[in-house]
This record gives structure tokens, C-alpha cells and sequence, in this order.
């Protein structure tokens, strides 16, 4: 749905970038196999759907390296300094890391405003077992929204 809300803007598809970055008790590097993220226009929805497809629900939930890789993924993409961009946060659980680890959401946000100020961020809970409060400190607004579907 997210992908047929973005192709009903008033924009040429080829000219929107899309990174989707898959995150559990890690990142996964770009070229791992599976691949943590991929970066395409909006007109490939072939790959974009077929990446979201392969994307499971396992280990723990490090919202603080989603969010630093989110950074280095803007950084990679050229003008992304002065385009509009926009980031979907989806999560389906609690922020967590092995050994109780602590994650300093908030500062992974700060550092993530200080290098992308405009960057508007929406926090989106997937299921029962999303973290509203977590997700509100990644939403630009402070108030994340949960949804619930079938598998969630």
C-alpha cells in the first residue's frame, strides 16, 4: 500500500529514490546475502515489493542502527542534502538487544536531524507488539501510529 500511496503523488516514479533498509539486532550491509538494503526508483515496484516480500520477523529490534543507517544511506545518495526526503519507520516490536544492550534512540535521531534537518519522519508500528513510545521519538510529530493487519 505504501508503494501504490507514493505512485499516486504528482511526481515522475523515475525520478523518486526509494532505500528500504531491513533491521533486526543489526543492519545488514547493502551486499550481504540477503542484501539489509536496497536503493532503486519508485518505478522498479518489482523490486521494491519482492525486497519487502523476503523481509522476516526474527531476532531483536535495534532501532538505533536502522536509524544510523538511514543516515549513511542518505549520505550515498547524491543531492539528498537538498531534496525532500521522507522516511517511513516501520517496526513491529519493542526497541531490544541481546544482553539487555541499551539503545540511545534519541540521540540517533539528534544526529540524524543535525545531518538532514527537513527530513520529515513518520513512525509506524506494525501489530500489538510495536512500541509507540519508541516510535514516537523517531516521529517528527512525537506520535507514532500503530497499525494492525493479518500476520500482525
Amino acid at each position: 500500500q505504501l508503494v501504490e500511496g507514493l505512485l499516486a503523488l504528482d511526481n515522475d516514479p523515475a525520478d523518486i529514490t526509494v532505500t528500504v533498509i531491513s533491521f533486526n539486532t543489526d543492519v545488514d550491509a547493502p551486499d550481504a546475502d540477503p542484501p539489509g538494503r536496497i536503493t532503486t526508483t519508485l518505478d522498479d515496484t518489482t523490486a521494491i515489493q519482492g525486497f519487502l516480500a523476503g523481509l522476516t520477523s526474527n531476532g531483536f529490534t535495534n532501532f538505533e542502527a536502522a536509524l544510523d543507517s538511514v543516515e549513511a544511506a542518505l549520505d550515498e545518495i547524491p543531492g539528498s542534502e537538498s531534496d525532500t526526503n521522507i522516511l517511513y519507520f516501520y517496526s513491529d516490536g519493542v526497541p531490544v538487544l541481546p544482553n539487555n544492550g541499551q539503545q540511545d534512540i534519541p540521540a540517533a535521531v539528534e544526529d540524524l536531524e543535525e545531518a538532514y534537518p527537513d527530513l520529515t519522519r513518520f513512525g509506524i508500528g506494525l501489530g500489538e507488539n510495536a512500541s509507540e513510545t519508541a516510535l514516537g521519538q523517531v516521529d517528527s510529530s512525537g506520535d507514532a501510529t500503530i497499525v494492525h493487519a493479518d500476520g500482525y
